[in-house]
């Protein structure tokens, strides 16, 4: 009995955060990060929008990277969030081909958002979507705090 109250109370805090919309996450756009990395004075922020000039399903693409390029998160805005939806897909199978025997993953999706981490080889892979924008990292995992930072400076 007491485990069907328990249940019953999940669902509802989880039904009460859709409804309420707390369970969204707010994207920002690509001059926004633009913005926050360069507020920062421990990044190099690199415009890479034209090294997509025929792909016209992004807005923007912004690479922010160590001073001595050790490590980066590049953030891509989408014009349409399917279009984001797809990339996160395409590139989570590509992760996965990669992964070692010893690994560590984790996935969440709520309401407008969806965030896929995996450690294996030696590396740390990312992708946090968040509407029609992704934040996506393929890094060495002694970055990983660094990474992480940046993430969180972001919101993603």
């Amino acid at each position: 009995m007491k485990k069907s109250i328990f249940r019953i109370g999940v669902v509802l805090v989880v039904l009460s955060l859709f409804v309420t919309g707390c369970g969204n996450k707010k994207s920002i756009t690509g001059e926004e990060f633009k913005n926050k990395i360069e507020k920062q004075d421990k990044y190099l922020l690199t415009n890479a929008r034209e090294q997509f000039e025929e792909n016209d399903m992004l807005v923007s693409v912004y690479i922010a990277s160590d001073k001595n390029y050790k490590y980066q998160v590049e953030f891509y805005e989408f014009k349409k969030e399917a279009d984001a939806k797809s990339f996160v897909e395409g590139n989570r199978e590509i992760f996965e081909k990669e992964k070692g025997n010893s690994n560590t993953e984790s996935e969440v999706n709520v309401a407008n958002y969806s965030k896929y981490t995996l450690k294996t080889n030696n590396e740390y892979k990312v992708l946090s979507r968040i509407d029609n924008t992704v934040a996506y990292v393929n890094a060495k995992d002694k970055y990983t705090d660094e990474v992480q930072e940046i993430l969180k400076l972001i919101g993603y």
